[in-house]
């Protein structure tokens, strides 16, 4: 009986120590399993796609509460101050070149000045121009890319249409963090290098009143 005793006591001693002793490392610390391990890393990989998320649509959020678009229009009458245009072709039917124009304008019911520095591409008086156009304030500077823009020429009325799309570059003073885009209608009477009367509408952002 007694024996059986030692023997059963020597057993879960045993058991005991080797458990404890699998249990820890070399330097006496608990071992952690692959299971638990796997499971606190995933759990970590999820909370931090979570705080990534949260970011992002906070974000979005503030830019869009801090750049509300503003509906701006504006008009201009600009007069050639200088151009350099050349003609080819038979006839002389196409022509291409540059114009620079300077004008004045009320934006947002501040006076400013204007320059429109343009290049064209027309056959027959016809085709499409581009350039920038800057725009000067008490305020600060307000920079737009004419692109995509037309001019079609109406020979009847000796009169040229123009059309354009345009994108905010930026600026300066109140307009140093805008943005956003317009569009270009004007008309010219009279041929190439005559004042061009101008109205651009504007989406505007990153404006403070």
């Amino acid at each position: 009986m007694s024996d059986d005793t030692n023997d059963d006591t020597n057993d879960d001693t045993n058991d005991d120590t080797n458990d404890d002793t699998n249990d820890h490392d070399a330097s006496g610390r608990r071992r952690v399993s692959p299971a638990v391990r796997t499971g606190v890393l995933a759990i970590a990989g999820v909370t931090a796609i979570i705080a990534v998320a949260l970011g992002f649509m906070v974000a979005v959020d503030r830019d869009g509460e801090d750049a509300p678009a503003a509906e701006v229009t504006w008009t201009t009458s600009l007069t050639s101050q200088e151009r350099r245009l050349t003609k080819v072709g038979p006839g002389d039917t196409q022509t291409y070149g540059w114009n620079y124009f300077t004008g004045t304008t009320t934006i947002e019911g501040t006076p400013g000045d204007v320059e429109l520095l343009g290049s064209v591409d027309y056959t027959d008086g016809s085709g499409p121009w581009w350039g920038f156009f800057t725009i000067t304030t008490p305020d600060g500077v307000l920079g737009l890319r004419a692109t995509q823009g037309q001019a079609t020429l109406d020979a009847a009325a000796d009169e040229t249409a123009f059309t354009g799309q345009l994108v905010v570059i930026g600026g300066t003073g109140r307009y140093v963090d805008a943005g956003g885009t317009a569009t270009a209608k004007g008309t010219r009477r009279g041929s190439l290098g005559g004042a061009v009367e101008f109205t651009i509408a504007m989406e505007l952002t990153g404006v403070t009143p």
